[in-house]
């Protein structure tokens, strides 16, 4: 019997949701271990869980999904379908970055879900900029009030159609109390060794049933994925990546992991690589293409971020490849990962510096490898090499600065962080961390396993709150797919 509000067959859905979802409301369903994040965000604090993807949810999909209208990112370099423009009726301008030579654009925007809906830019006479090589340019949508909702952007410059899909999102205005969800180690196409292992579109039915269970019930007001898009980041997995993120009915932000790097690496994935653009890069060439900005003259990775939803501030950085296998990492082997480099931390620092002073009173960050736990310090690490062939090499840690500027320890940034949360995936397990310092960033002191101040055992399914009082929680999130 559908009873609304209810959940008939205690599995944890909603007889009303699993209406929508299309799934049996008095049948008990097995839940998969297939997990994303909901984070419910309001002006005093967040609170999180972690949600399940059921058996009969997942084999409504198959791994499947056309690859018909995946095609490179192209020329638009801003906004792209990682890192869409939000939008609101009360400011309808965004940037628009592009490779060309031509100055003069004409625009427009395509509703995904009425493609009626067309509006029109006006384009402001593009200039070079400096800082990214690209010519920028300011775009406005036309009318004051535009139909909510998610669009597909199209350039044209002199006779050229450029278009890039799912790059802006109108809303009708930025709600105080908003959600969004986390994603994490999709891994699609399961890497292996034997040809006979292992297919390029590996995952994605699992991948497909989390969207739908997105779109359709959790509807939030943006998505993050951090990480770990694909089993290796070789080109075929990564459309196949993009053909499900043209499923996502909301806007979506992503962040490469390690694995995005692994095709330039090659197996055993411990070769060094430099902080450089590579255009054979798939993440770069079909998500989000390489994007160089500034703020306050210091520059960003090509590849890290930052946006705004209302007065809420969200900074997004790449936490590089794999550098070194850890040998004092006695559960997992992980690799020590290149990110988090003296020149990323200095422009996240001055970027959320200055969303503070303009207003941004709260910021979250997402990345894919932990900064503290599963290794702690020494998760990301700048290894120096030895000046003589019998010197060896020195580690030097370069997480322990992150502890000390959000807690207001650091000399240039003495207080107002206010960095609430910071989001991550790569150990594929749900985890939280707080009261976080160079001490114990390693663990365990820092970790979170019974509820606020209290003496139950916290578990990631139970909805816990955080109080933007009580200082920076570090939160990691298990894989969304079985064979993550």
């Amino acid at each position: 019997m559908y009873v609304d509000g209810g959940d008939c067959d205690y599995d944890g859905l909603l007889d009303y949701e699993e209406y929508i979802l299309q799934t049996n409301p008095i049948h008990k369903n097995e839940k998969m271990d297939l997990f994303y994040r909901v984070v419910n965000v309001n002006d005093t604090g967040i609170e999180t869980k972690v949600e399940d993807i059921t058996k009969e949810e997942r084999f409504m999909f198959d791994n499947y999904p056309s690859l018909s209208e995946v095609s490179p990112a192209g020329a638009i370099h801003y906004p792209a379908i990682g890192n869409p423009a939000l939008l609101s009726w009360d400011s309808l301008d965004f940037d628009v970055y592009i490779d060309t030579s031509d100055s003069a654009w004409i625009g427009e925007i395509i509703n995904i879900s009425d493609p009626s809906k067309i509006y029109s830019l006006t384009i402001d006479t593009a200039q070079s900029d400096s800082v990214s090589g690209l010519m920028k340019a300011k775009a406005h949508v036309s009318g004051s009030s535009p139909e909510p909702g998610l669009y597909n952007l199209r350039i044209l410059i002199n006779g050229q159609e450029y278009t890039v899909p799912h790059a802006v999102q109108i809303y009708k205005e930025f709600k105080e109390n908003f959600t969004f969800v986390q994603i994490t180690d999709i891994h699609i196409g399961r890497f292996s060794l034997n040809p006979l292992e292992g297919n390029d579109n590996d995952n994605v039915a699992d991948f497909l049933a989390i969207i739908n269970r997105v779109n359709k019930v959790e509807k939030p007001d943006f998505v993050v994925i951090t990480g770990d898009l694909t089993d290796d980041g070789s080109e075929n997995k990564m459309k196949y990546f993009k053909a499900c993120l043209l499923k996502f009915e909301v806007p979506v932000f992503t962040t490469p992991g390690n694995h995005e790097y692994m095709s330039l690496q090659g197996f055993p994935y411990l070769d060094s690589l430099e902080w450089t653009f590579y255009p054979d890069f798939q993440y770069g060439k079909y998500i989000n293409p390489w994007l160089q900005t500034s703020v306050n003259s210091v520059k960003s990775w090509g590849y890290d971020y930052s946006f705004n939803y209302g007065d809420f501030h969200f900074i997004v950085f790449d936490s590089g490849w794999n550098v070194e296998t850890n040998p004092d990492d006695t559960i997992r082997g992980a690799p020590y990962l290149s990110g988090l480099t003296f020149d990323q931390l200095t422009w996240m620092q001055e970027d959320q510096k200055t969303a503070y002073n303009n207003g941004k009173a709260h910021t979250f960050i997402f990345t894919h490898a932990p900064i503290v736990g599963h290794g702690g310090k020494m998760t990301h690490l700048t290894i120096i090499e030895g000046e003589e062939e019998d010197e060896p090499s020195t580690y030097f840690d370069q997480d322990i600065f992150f502890p000390e500027w959000v807690n207001g320890e650091d000399d240039d940034y003495p207080e107002g962080q206010y960095v609430e949360a910071v989001f991550c995936g790569h150990t594929h397990l749900n985890r939280f961390y707080h009261d976080v310092n160079v001490d114990n960033m390693d663990g365990p002191y820092c970790y979170y396993t019974k509820a606020p101040y209290g003496e139950t055992t916290v578990s990631p399914f139970i909805a816990i709150s955080k109080d933007f009082s009580l200082g920076t929680f570090y939160i990691e999130t298990d894989t969304a797919t079985k064979e993550g």
